[in-house]
Protein backbone atom coordinates (compact mmCIF):
# COMPACT_ATOMS: atom_id res chain seq x y z
CA UNK A 1 0.00 0.00 0.00
CA UNK A 2 1.47 3.24 -1.22
CA UNK A 3 0.18 6.50 0.24
CA UNK A 4 0.88 9.63 -1.45
CA UNK A 5 0.68 12.88 0.75
CA UNK A 6 2.33 16.35 1.44
CA UNK A 7 4.02 16.49 -2.18
CA UNK A 8 5.70 19.33 -3.10
CA UNK A 9 5.61 21.03 -6.07
CA UNK A 10 7.87 19.26 -8.30
CA UNK A 11 6.62 15.98 -6.79
CA UNK A 12 3.33 16.32 -7.98
CA UNK A 13 3.22 14.89 -11.32
CA UNK A 14 5.41 11.68 -11.42
CA UNK A 15 5.48 8.32 -13.42
CA UNK A 16 4.02 5.21 -11.49
CA UNK A 17 5.21 1.63 -12.89
CA UNK A 18 4.01 -1.80 -11.58
CA UNK A 19 6.25 -4.72 -11.90
CA UNK A 20 4.23 -7.47 -10.37
CA UNK A 21 0.60 -7.83 -10.07
CA UNK A 22 -2.14 -5.56 -10.42
CA UNK A 23 -2.90 -1.87 -9.02
CA UNK A 24 -5.56 -1.13 -7.04
CA UNK A 25 -6.32 2.60 -6.58
CA UNK A 26 -8.07 2.99 -3.02
CA UNK A 27 -8.83 6.40 -2.95
CA UNK A 28 -7.88 9.68 -5.07
CA UNK A 29 -8.75 12.97 -3.63
CA UNK A 30 -8.39 16.17 -5.51
CA UNK A 31 -5.91 18.57 -4.48
CA UNK A 32 -7.30 21.79 -2.51
CA UNK A 33 -5.56 24.64 -1.30
CA UNK A 34 -5.97 25.66 2.05
CA UNK A 35 -6.58 28.77 3.71
CA UNK A 36 -5.81 29.98 7.41
CA UNK A 37 -6.02 33.80 6.82
CA UNK A 38 -7.23 36.38 5.03
CA UNK A 39 -5.81 37.74 1.51
CA UNK A 40 -6.32 36.76 -2.05
CA UNK A 41 -7.74 33.67 -3.65
CA UNK A 42 -6.30 33.71 -6.71
CA UNK A 43 -5.20 30.76 -8.40
CA UNK A 44 -8.11 29.75 -11.17
CA UNK A 45 -9.79 26.15 -11.20
CA UNK A 46 -8.96 25.36 -7.87
CA UNK A 47 -10.82 24.60 -5.05
CA UNK A 48 -9.75 26.37 -1.82
CA UNK A 49 -10.66 25.06 1.64
CA UNK A 50 -10.72 26.84 5.07
CA UNK A 51 -8.72 25.03 7.67
CA UNK A 52 -9.00 27.69 10.62
CA UNK A 53 -11.23 30.34 11.54
CA UNK A 54 -10.40 33.99 10.82
CA UNK A 55 -10.96 37.13 13.19
CA UNK A 56 -10.17 40.31 10.76
CA UNK A 57 -9.93 43.56 12.37
CA UNK A 58 -9.87 45.72 8.57
CA UNK A 59 -11.55 45.50 5.49
CA UNK A 60 -12.25 42.94 3.28
CA UNK A 61 -11.37 39.35 4.35
CA UNK A 62 -11.24 37.19 1.13
CA UNK A 63 -10.95 38.61 -2.46
CA UNK A 64 -11.40 35.77 -5.17
CA UNK A 65 -9.97 37.38 -8.08
CA UNK A 66 -9.52 34.64 -10.45
CA UNK A 67 -12.15 32.37 -12.64
CA UNK A 68 -13.47 28.98 -11.73
CA UNK A 69 -12.95 28.85 -7.91
CA UNK A 70 -14.66 26.45 -5.12
CA UNK A 71 -14.34 27.80 -1.65
CA UNK A 72 -15.59 25.65 0.88
CA UNK A 73 -15.61 27.60 4.19
CA UNK A 74 -16.23 24.13 6.10
CA UNK A 75 -18.95 26.04 8.98
CA UNK A 76 -19.03 23.13 11.13
CA UNK A 77 -15.31 23.43 11.91
CA UNK A 78 -14.36 27.55 11.17
CA UNK A 79 -15.59 30.52 10.83
CA UNK A 80 -14.80 34.24 9.31
CA UNK A 81 -15.37 37.36 11.45
CA UNK A 82 -14.19 40.54 12.41
CA UNK A 83 -14.12 43.10 15.32
CA UNK A 84 -14.53 45.97 13.40
CA UNK A 85 -18.02 47.56 13.69
CA UNK A 86 -20.47 49.47 11.68
CA UNK A 87 -20.43 50.18 8.24
CA UNK A 88 -16.38 50.33 8.72
CA UNK A 89 -16.00 46.69 8.48
CA UNK A 90 -15.30 45.18 5.15
CA UNK A 91 -16.63 42.52 3.52
CA UNK A 92 -16.33 38.57 4.19
CA UNK A 93 -15.71 37.50 1.14
CA UNK A 94 -15.42 39.74 -2.24
CA UNK A 95 -16.13 38.65 -6.08
CA UNK A 96 -15.25 41.30 -8.58
CA UNK A 97 -16.00 41.08 -12.37
CA UNK A 98 -15.20 37.14 -12.00
CA UNK A 99 -16.96 33.90 -13.60
CA UNK A 100 -17.67 30.60 -12.67
CA UNK A 101 -17.41 31.05 -8.61
CA UNK A 102 -18.90 28.90 -6.01
CA UNK A 103 -18.86 29.63 -2.14
CA UNK A 104 -20.13 27.26 -0.08
CA UNK A 105 -20.68 25.56 3.45
CA UNK A 106 -19.44 29.04 5.49
CA UNK A 107 -19.78 30.74 8.36
CA UNK A 108 -19.59 34.56 7.91
CA UNK A 109 -20.48 37.02 10.64
CA UNK A 110 -20.30 40.80 11.27
CA UNK A 111 -19.18 42.58 8.37
CA UNK A 112 -20.92 44.83 6.35
CA UNK A 113 -21.66 42.10 3.63
CA UNK A 114 -20.85 38.68 4.00
CA UNK A 115 -20.97 37.75 0.47
CA UNK A 116 -20.42 40.88 -2.24
CA UNK A 117 -20.67 40.28 -6.05
CA UNK A 118 -20.15 43.10 -8.81
CA UNK A 119 -19.90 42.43 -12.33
CA UNK A 120 -19.77 38.49 -11.46
CA UNK A 121 -21.38 36.15 -13.38
CA UNK A 122 -22.63 31.95 -13.36
CA UNK A 123 -21.75 31.73 -9.84
CA UNK A 124 -23.45 29.66 -6.92
CA UNK A 125 -23.40 30.74 -2.91
CA UNK A 126 -24.94 27.50 -1.17
CA UNK A 127 -25.50 26.11 2.09
CA UNK A 128 -24.03 28.74 4.03
CA UNK A 129 -24.77 30.35 7.39
CA UNK A 130 -24.18 34.33 7.65
CA UNK A 131 -24.95 36.42 10.59
CA UNK A 132 -25.60 39.55 11.85
CA UNK A 133 -24.21 41.67 8.68
CA UNK A 134 -24.01 45.45 9.10
CA UNK A 135 -25.47 45.32 5.34
CA UNK A 136 -26.94 42.80 3.24
CA UNK A 137 -25.58 38.92 4.09
CA UNK A 138 -25.51 38.53 0.06
CA UNK A 139 -25.23 41.20 -2.46
CA UNK A 140 -24.67 40.81 -6.07
CA UNK A 141 -24.59 43.74 -8.54
CA UNK A 142 -24.82 44.00 -11.89
CA UNK A 143 -24.48 40.32 -11.82
CA UNK A 144 -26.38 37.53 -14.14
CA UNK A 145 -26.71 34.25 -13.46
CA UNK A 146 -26.40 33.90 -10.34
CA UNK A 147 -27.96 31.11 -7.83
CA UNK A 148 -28.66 31.89 -3.70
CA UNK A 149 -29.86 28.64 -2.26
CA UNK A 150 -30.18 26.88 0.80
CA UNK A 151 -28.37 30.00 3.20
CA UNK A 152 -29.17 30.62 6.74
CA UNK A 153 -29.66 34.21 7.18
CA UNK A 154 -29.94 35.33 11.14
CA UNK A 155 -30.12 38.79 12.47
CA UNK A 156 -28.34 40.78 9.51
CA UNK A 157 -29.54 44.03 8.76
CA UNK A 158 -31.17 42.64 5.44
CA UNK A 159 -31.14 39.25 3.54
CA UNK A 160 -29.92 38.78 -0.31
CA UNK A 161 -30.44 41.80 -2.66
CA UNK A 162 -29.38 41.41 -6.52
CA UNK A 163 -29.35 44.90 -8.03
CA UNK A 164 -28.42 46.28 -10.97
CA UNK A 165 -25.88 49.20 -9.45
CA UNK A 166 -29.13 51.62 -9.02
CA UNK A 167 -27.52 53.74 -12.22
CA UNK A 168 -30.57 54.95 -14.58
CA UNK A 169 -28.18 53.60 -16.98
CA UNK A 170 -27.53 50.43 -15.99
CA UNK A 171 -28.49 47.27 -18.07
CA UNK A 172 -30.13 45.08 -15.55
CA UNK A 173 -29.60 41.23 -14.07
CA UNK A 174 -30.16 38.51 -15.80
CA UNK A 175 -31.49 34.69 -14.95
CA UNK A 176 -30.82 34.98 -11.64
CA UNK A 177 -31.91 32.72 -8.96
CA UNK A 178 -32.91 33.24 -5.22
CA UNK A 179 -34.28 29.66 -3.49
CA UNK A 180 -34.71 27.54 -0.57
CA UNK A 181 -33.29 30.12 1.77
CA UNK A 182 -34.19 30.95 5.41
CA UNK A 183 -33.90 34.66 6.42
CA UNK A 184 -34.55 35.39 10.55
CA UNK A 185 -34.92 38.99 11.87
CA UNK A 186 -33.91 41.48 9.38
CA UNK A 187 -32.90 44.75 11.78
CA UNK A 188 -32.07 47.54 9.24
CA UNK A 189 -33.70 50.21 8.18
CA UNK A 190 -34.17 48.87 5.40
CA UNK A 191 -34.48 45.38 6.33
CA UNK A 192 -35.60 43.97 3.55
CA UNK A 193 -35.61 40.11 3.47
CA UNK A 194 -35.06 39.38 -0.14
CA UNK A 195 -34.78 42.35 -3.19
CA UNK A 196 -34.90 42.34 -6.76
CA UNK A 197 -33.89 45.36 -8.65
CA UNK A 198 -34.03 45.69 -12.27
CA UNK A 199 -34.40 41.92 -12.77
CA UNK A 200 -34.91 40.03 -16.00
CA UNK A 201 -36.06 36.03 -16.32
CA UNK A 202 -35.42 35.90 -12.80
CA UNK A 203 -36.76 33.41 -10.07
CA UNK A 204 -37.36 33.94 -6.36
CA UNK A 205 -38.49 30.26 -5.05
CA UNK A 206 -39.61 28.13 -1.93
CA UNK A 207 -38.06 31.09 0.57
CA UNK A 208 -39.01 31.94 4.48
CA UNK A 209 -38.92 35.38 5.62
CA UNK A 210 -39.45 36.11 9.19
CA UNK A 211 -39.65 39.00 11.23
CA UNK A 212 -38.49 41.34 9.05
CA UNK A 213 -37.65 45.25 10.00
CA UNK A 214 -38.71 46.75 6.88
CA UNK A 215 -40.31 44.74 3.87
CA UNK A 216 -40.13 40.85 3.07
CA UNK A 217 -39.39 40.86 -0.46
CA UNK A 218 -39.33 43.33 -2.79
CA UNK A 219 -39.15 43.55 -6.43
CA UNK A 220 -38.58 46.72 -8.30
CA UNK A 221 -37.32 48.70 -11.27
CA UNK A 222 -36.23 51.82 -9.85
CA UNK A 223 -35.72 55.21 -11.84
CA UNK A 224 -37.35 56.21 -14.35
CA UNK A 225 -40.52 54.81 -14.27
CA UNK A 226 -40.44 53.97 -17.95
CA UNK A 227 -37.81 50.60 -17.18
CA UNK A 228 -39.68 47.70 -16.07
CA UNK A 229 -38.05 44.41 -14.66
CA UNK A 230 -39.85 41.54 -16.53
CA UNK A 231 -40.40 37.80 -16.89
CA UNK A 232 -40.03 36.96 -12.63
CA UNK A 233 -41.17 34.17 -11.46
CA UNK A 234 -42.10 34.42 -7.69
CA UNK A 235 -43.86 30.71 -6.28
CA UNK A 236 -43.58 29.21 -2.83
CA UNK A 237 -42.77 31.98 -0.68
CA UNK A 238 -44.23 32.27 3.32
CA UNK A 239 -43.66 35.79 4.40
CA UNK A 240 -44.31 35.75 8.49
CA UNK A 241 -44.18 39.47 10.12
CA UNK A 242 -43.07 42.62 8.53
CA UNK A 243 -42.45 45.79 9.81
CA UNK A 244 -43.58 47.09 6.15
CA UNK A 245 -45.18 45.33 3.35
CA UNK A 246 -45.03 41.52 3.00
CA UNK A 247 -44.30 41.84 -0.76
CA UNK A 248 -43.64 44.80 -2.43
CA UNK A 249 -43.91 44.79 -6.66
CA UNK A 250 -43.38 47.87 -8.27
CA UNK A 251 -42.57 48.37 -12.21
CA UNK A 252 -42.61 44.85 -13.49
CA UNK A 253 -44.15 43.21 -16.14
CA UNK A 254 -45.01 39.44 -17.76
CA UNK A 255 -44.59 38.34 -14.76
CA UNK A 256 -46.13 35.61 -12.22
CA UNK A 257 -46.80 35.43 -8.03
CA UNK A 258 -48.18 32.20 -7.01
CA UNK A 259 -47.95 30.26 -3.93
CA UNK A 260 -47.54 33.14 -1.74
CA UNK A 261 -48.17 33.34 2.36
CA UNK A 262 -48.31 36.32 4.27
CA UNK A 263 -48.60 36.44 7.98
CA UNK A 264 -48.78 39.66 10.19
CA UNK A 265 -47.42 41.71 7.95
CA UNK A 266 -47.33 45.64 7.88
CA UNK A 267 -46.84 46.11 12.05
CA UNK A 268 -45.38 49.17 12.12
CA UNK A 269 -46.86 50.71 8.82
CA UNK A 270 -50.09 50.29 8.67
CA UNK A 271 -49.37 49.26 4.65
CA UNK A 272 -51.04 46.76 2.83
CA UNK A 273 -49.72 42.99 3.13
CA UNK A 274 -49.83 42.86 -0.71
CA UNK A 275 -48.68 46.32 -2.21
CA UNK A 276 -48.64 46.78 -5.84
CA UNK A 277 -47.49 49.81 -8.07
CA UNK A 278 -47.51 50.41 -12.32
CA UNK A 279 -47.33 46.59 -12.61
CA UNK A 280 -48.68 45.35 -16.07
CA UNK A 281 -49.40 41.93 -17.12
CA UNK A 282 -48.78 39.87 -13.70
CA UNK A 283 -50.36 36.75 -13.22
CA UNK A 284 -51.59 36.37 -9.20
CA UNK A 285 -52.20 33.03 -8.03
CA UNK A 286 -53.28 31.22 -4.75
CA UNK A 287 -51.95 34.53 -2.31
CA UNK A 288 -53.38 33.78 1.40
CA UNK A 289 -53.21 36.65 3.57
CA UNK A 290 -53.32 35.90 7.18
Amino acid sequence: KVILSGLIEEQDTFDLRVLDGDLEFDHILDPTLSVIACGNLDQAGETYVLAASITDNFEDCLNITADNIIFNGQKELYHITTTASGLSNGIGLRVDGRLNIKIRNTNVSKFIAATSLTGTNDTIIEDNFFYATAGASVVAAVSNNITVINNFIVNSSQGIRIIDGRGINEGGCYNNTIMNNLILNTSGTIGNGIELFFNFDSRVINNSIQNASDVGITIDSGFPATRRSSNIILVNNTIDTTRDAGLLVTDIENSSIENLILKNTSTGTGAEALSLVRNVRVIFKNIIID
